[in-house]
């Protein structure tokens, strides 16, 4: 998840340094972030189709244990990692 902030937080600088360079001092939030981010374990047209054809006819989640992806806002996304692109430190281990 954290990959999905740092691609929406470059997403958001590289437009503002465009918007900047035409003079444009506000960016709207509908452009300054991709509308959602699909996180998924293989390459699909959207992560919540199982893809059933003629030669999978099973498709993926039954036939190969591919569970369905998800497509994430910038929303959910600052929920998830709470707005840290740093990894958090669940470790219980005391390192003095």
């Amino acid at each position: 998840y954290r990959a999905c902030l740092a691609l929406q937080i470059t997403n958001l600088l590289t437009r503002a340094m465009f918007a900047s360079c035409l003079n444009m001092n506000d960016l709207p939030a509908s452009v300054a972030f991709f509308s959602s981010v699909d996180v998924d374990q293989c390459l699909r047209k959207e992560p919540y189709m199982d893809c059933k054809t003629p030669s999978n006819p099973l498709g993926l989640e039954v036939a190969y244990d591919i569970r369905k992806g998800e497509s994430l806002t910038i929303a959910d996304i600052l929920k998830v990692t709470d707005g840290q692109l740093q990894q958090k430190n669940n470790s219980t281990v005391n390192t003095k």
